[in-house]
């Protein structure tokens, strides 16, 4: 990157500081938040719709969770993860082949690990930029010794749960940022566990010591 460039970035940085506000992975941001954010907490984002159950079904009656194959890049990692949680639960899992009382399946809306996002947090203004755009030679010396945070992963995943009659009995979705694909899907496959585990009783029962 030219010098110009990175001088017309940095000057676009600063015109957005005077609104008091940064659009950070997908979301706005007051300044005043962006510069007291930990760096550990500053890029996570998540997105759920509103979750789908149906009144007349019996969840206590599920004991078994069948999980099949979710559609989309990433399918793969995210029902073997889906299976990991829900072991961790306590309630009896198995694969699409073998009939469960419900049966898990969905698809993965995103799962990207090239949505970067770079900020560094010199002495003054904040500068903010897509780190496809931002080199050394466009970032202000004060923000050569700043720290630096960065969005490196993105995933968003729907999921249904349906009875022996392929009928929905509760959908949720959710979406997540974070530093890698490990940490993004590992929260974004836990709050729709956590949506699960509202709905059916056994996936709350305490494990046996």
């Amino acid at each position: 990157m030219s010098k110009g460039v990175g001088e017309q970035g940095n000057r676009g940085a600063r015109e957005q500081g005077s609104k008091g506000s940064r659009d950070l992975a997908g979301g706005r941001f007051p300044l005043s938040l962006v510069l007291l954010l930990p760096l550990s907490s500053l890029f996570f984002g998540c997105a759920a719709r509103p979750v789908v159950v149906n009144p007349a079904f019996d969840f206590s009656k599920v004991r078994r969770i069948s999980v099949a194959p979710f559609d989309g890049q990433g399918g793969q990692a995210v029902s073997d993860e889906l299976v990991r949680q829900l072991v961790g639960t306590g309630i009896e899992v198995t694969d699409a082949r073998h009939a469960g009382d419900v049966v898990l399946r969905g698809s993965v809306i995103e799962y990207k690990t090239n949505n970067q996002l770079m900020v560094f947090l010199g002495d003054d203004n904040p500068v903010v930029s897509p780190s496809s755009q931002a080199t050394p030679e466009g970032i202000p010396l004060s923000a050569h010794k700043a720290p630096v945070a960065s969005v490196l992963a993105s995933v968003g995943i729907q999921t249904r749960l349906t009875d022996a009659s392929n009928r929905i009995v509760w959908a949720d979705s959710y979406s997540y940022e974070g530093l890698d694909l490990p940490t993004a899907l590992g929260a974004t496959v836990g709050s729709l566990m956590r949506s699960l585990k509202r709905v059916v009783p056994q996936m709350r029962k305490p494990k046996p010591a």
